[in-house]
């Protein structure tokens, strides 16, 4: 049997109190009901939002602050949905 090594945000959930984790989980919800990314990368940018909460928190910054500052509204629609067309770049 194989144990699961926990990742830093495991730990970090682990520390904080239920109502800290209830806000975390309805950020994650609102997260994954609107971002409209392919799944991989939906994947790889919830970790990125893990990564931040985890940096903010390390500069103890509050965890409402935190979600605020991540919340995708301020991201704009690059994020919301996938591209629809390409532009040339310049050589």
């Amino acid at each position: 049997m194989k144990i699961k090594k926990k990742n830093l945000f495991e730990i970090f959930l682990e520390s904080i109190s239920e109502e800290e984790k209830d806000i975390l989980n309805k950020f994650f919800k609102d997260f994954n009901s609107r971002c409209q990314l392919a799944k991989g990368d939906k994947q790889k940018m919830k970790k990125d939002f893990e990564n931040a909460i985890l940096y903010y928190h390390n500069l103890n910054i509050n965890l409402n602050k935190i979600l605020e500052s991540l919340d995708l509204k301020n991201l704009g629609g690059f994020y919301a949905r996938p591209a629809q067309s390409w532009f040339p770049l310049d050589d």
